[in-house]
């Protein structure tokens, strides 16, 4: 097993290791040829690349919107279709994801 440095993260292959230290390391090798943003990893670039061409792959099961990653499909459907289960322990305020209710619990309540 491969381990990294810093976090002591275990890795089975080398070259998984090599590209979680560049989290660490903060570097962006890859880069936008429309914009110019960088990124540390590629997935990330080519999730960035569908903004400039308007692919929007993931539609919604219960509406008509469609998005450029799976992850914000979900998260769209659980604000927009789903109980609002999270609850706000100091003025019972409900809402749908957790970071939702972060947020007001430190702009409200701090």
């Amino acid at each position: 097993p491969h381990v990294c440095n810093t976090c002591y993260k275990h890795y089975y292959h080398r070259k998984n290791l090599v590209e979680h230290e560049k989290t660490h390391l903060q570097i962006r090798n890859e880069i936008c040829e429309v914009c110019g943003d960088s990124f540390i990893h590629k997935k990330n670039l080519l999730e960035h690349l569908k903004l400039h061409s308007g692919e929007k792959p993931f539609q919604c099961d219960i509406c008509t919107r469609r998005f450029i990653t799976s992850g914000r499909r979900l998260e769209h459907i659980k604000r927009c279709h789903s109980e609002k289960s999270e609850c706000c322990l100091i003025c019972d305020k409900k809402f749908s994801l957790i970071k939702e209710l972060t947020r007001h619990i430190k702009t409200v309540h701090s």
